[in-house]
């Protein structure tokens, strides 16, 4: 079966020699398949590998048989999956890079098969969309603001420049050198490398909401976070409308050292006596969905003397039963 798949698709593309351009047409090689003791009647042992082209390691994804009654997640690059020798379809998924379907083959029963898949990162580029950050100090000051961004900056307001410098207030009216004034500070971008993020325990956390009660959920949510009425009032006027498109959404909030870690940091002089960041991901899901989670749980903080809020988002558009 491998060699015909590999016949077919270079008679499509012409003479490939290079083994990288082989890799771009034939994303899965089946390395060997033998018997072996260690499977029990009636199974068949798929192991083996995920190659990347630059060498570094696929650290989130997962390979399944068709209808996904058996998973076995990736670790460290590689898988090991029991399967029913019934079995005809084993598939590759990543959500930084998207999806492999091995052609039907014939798992026998007591056999281990030895798979390398070779994923192409799809480089999709995702907006993160409107972080916003807002500044309050109960004794006036200049406060300087740059952010490490693990992207491309698509627009800014005020012009972001390397850097913003506000004068800052308790009311949180901010004042630029130019004398003109703000309620907050507007970015947004786009970046290859958003997903949503597992716990320790290789779990996911967070929420699945039906829409029509996404106002409420957002208040409960947002007041735990410690956004103020009007912070919360200014997220769910952008958000809400986009969400109640569909029925059901999982939600997954990044709060402060996980927004660093996956969107940008942030480096603000002096430093805040307080600093919240929350950053929402959200994909519409299905009511029937396999995936389990459990509730995120948050901190509130203070807001006394100079404080610093952000938030943004990003709409993931993944199935929730691939995750």
């Amino acid at each position: 079966m491998k060699e015909l798949v590999t016949i077919l698709l270079l008679m499509t593309i012409g003479s490939l020699t290079a083994k990288s351009e082989l890799r771009l047409v034939v994303p899965y090689t089946v390395i060997s398949d033998s018997v072996s003791a260690q499977v029990p009647e009636g199974h068949c042992k798929v192991r083996g590998k995920i190659i990347l082209a630059d060498s570094s390691v696929v650290i989130k994804g997962f390979v399944a048989n068709y209808g996904m009654t058996r998973k076995a997640k990736i670790k460290e690059g590689e898988f090991d999956l029991l399967i029913p020798d019934s079995d005809s379809i084993v598939f590759f998924y990543s959500p930084n890079y998207g999806e492999i379907i091995m052609s039907p083959y014939d798992f026998k029963s007591g056999h281990e098969v030895t798979v390398y898949f070779y994923p192409r990162s799809p480089q999709i580029m995702m907006e993160v969309d409107k972080p916003v950050i807002y500044c309050y100090s109960e004794q006036p000051l200049t406060a300087t603001i740059n952010l490490n961004f693990n992207g491309d900056f698509t627009f800014s307001y005020p012009v972001y420049n390397e850097g913003w410098k506000v004068d800052v207030n308790a009311s949180g009216n901010l004042k630029t050198e130019e004398g003109n004034s703000y309620p907050y500070l507007f970015w947004e971008g786009k970046t290859s490398s958003l997903s949503f993020q597992e716990n320790e325990n290789g779990a996911f956390e967070g929420f699945f909401v039906q829409t029509d009660t996404i106002v409420s959920f957002f208040e409960d949510q947002l007041t735990s976070l410690s956004l103020n009425r009007q912070e919360q009032a200014d997220f769910i006027t952008y958000w809400a409308p986009r969400i109640i498109e569909n029925e059901h959404v999982f939600i997954q909030f990044l709060v402060d050292e996980s927004y660093a870690e996956n969107i940008a940091e942030i480096n603000i002089t002096p430093k805040p006596d307080h600093l919240r960041r929350v950053y929402m991901l959200f994909t519409p899901a299905s009511e029937s969905h396999n995936l389990e989670i459990s509730s995120q749980v948050f901190k509130p903080i203070k807001r006394t003397g100079f404080a610093v809020i952000e938030w943004g988002g990003s709409e993931m558009n993944i199935n929730t039963n691939q995750l």
